[in-house]
């Protein structure tokens, strides 16, 4: 074999075999190469055998009894390429590893690595070669199959950063993807109203006044108290615009709106119809003098206090009983 038998026992080598490890090159073509640095020329490692069964000869395999040794050093370990049918020696030949965890997504059962297996996304419809199918920071192993706003979407494929119909509620949280005036915290007030009106749209607690109950907030409602009268005309008008009924009669502001039946200068919905502050038997709306009980209404001659004391009608001017001597105190009623 062209190597001395003294060059043979300070190698190792048989001085009696020409090919000591028996792999069909002889110990004088292999001399004192040692191809895979492993300490072991390879005149005493066979390129025909394989110790560790990792796809790699003992002559190319720095750890021959390892066979998670990754001998090309891309990343993926020798048994490893072997079961995925990859080259060991070839790093250019490791197959896909998406998660970069070693183990090729041909024969990997997380390919992202995301702690759900891949069958397991397929059924819920998540992407097996992304951890974070909806992008919002959380990977899908720990968004699960929950489904927290209840839309029979799970959350790993709603977006918790994302809101498609900018209602102020991230998809994840939004039953209504698409509808702007869902209720998400049902508290009356839609998501959209809310967000313009400042208030939480997720916080049943926070939705603002709504004195008029019509799903809109103050701050942002016209009309506080849903009579009809905009709050801006309520204020000149000198009516309440949070109390519909400002004079409490039963007659709400807009219906009465700024007539001024008994020419008083006070607006009807100012003055009450069921209240008499001189109890003249005239209501305040329909009593020109409310702190006069002698004014005389219905101007017959006989003032409002008279007519209630003679039980005659003091908005009725045929109705002012007998007065034979025209002194304004019907017969009823005067002694002379």
């Amino acid at each position: 074999d062209v190597v001395s038998d003294t060059d043979e026992v300070a190698n190792g080598t048989d001085p009696l075999n020409a090919d000591t490890d028996g792999d069909g090159e002889n110990d004088g073509a292999e001399g004192t190469i040692d191809t895979d640095g492993d300490g072991i020329i390879d005149a005493l490692e066979s390129s025909s055998n394989d110790a560790d069964n990792d796809g790699v000869s003992d002559e190319l395999d720095a750890a021959n009894d390892d066979p998670t040794n990754d001998s090309d050093n891309d990343g993926i370990n020798n048994e490893t390429e072997v079961a995925a049918g990859t080259d060991p020696l070839n790093p250019n030949d490791a197959g896909t590893d998406t998660d970069s965890d070693g183990t090729p997504d041909n024969i990997d059962n997380d390919d992202d690595n995301d702690g759900v297996s891949d069958t397991d996304e397929v059924a819920n419809g998540t992407d097996p070669l992304n951890a974070d199918t909806d992008g919002d920071g959380e990977n899908d192993g720990a968004e699960g199959t929950t489904d927290t706003d209840g839309d029979g979407i799970i959350d790993a494929l709603e977006s918790a950063s994302n809101d498609a119909d900018n209602d102020g509620v991230s998809d994840e949280l939004d039953a209504a993807n698409d509808d702007p005036t869902n209720d998400s915290d049902n508290d009356g007030i839609d998501n959209e109203t809310e967000v313009a009106a400042g208030t939480d749209p997720l916080n049943p607690n926070d939705a603002g006044t709504d004195t008029d109950g019509d799903g809109t907030p103050e701050n942002i409602d016209n009309d506080d108290d849903n009579d009809g009268v905009s709050d801006t005309d309520e204020v000149a008008n000198g009516t309440d615009p949070l109390n519909a009924d400002t004079d409490g009669d039963g007659e709400n502001d807009g219906a009465e709106g700024t007539t001024d039946t008994d020419g008083d200068g006070i607006i009807d919905a100012l003055e009450s119809s069921s209240n008499d502050a001189d109890n003249d038997g005239v209501s305040d709306e329909l009593d020109a003098a409310n702190d006069d009980p002698t004014n005389d209404s219905d101007n017959d001659g006989i003032n409002n206090e008279t007519e209630v004391a003679a039980g005659t009608d003091p908005l009725n001017p045929n109705d002012a009983g007998t007065d034979t001597d025209g002194d304004g105190v019907p017969n009823d009623l005067d002694s002379d």
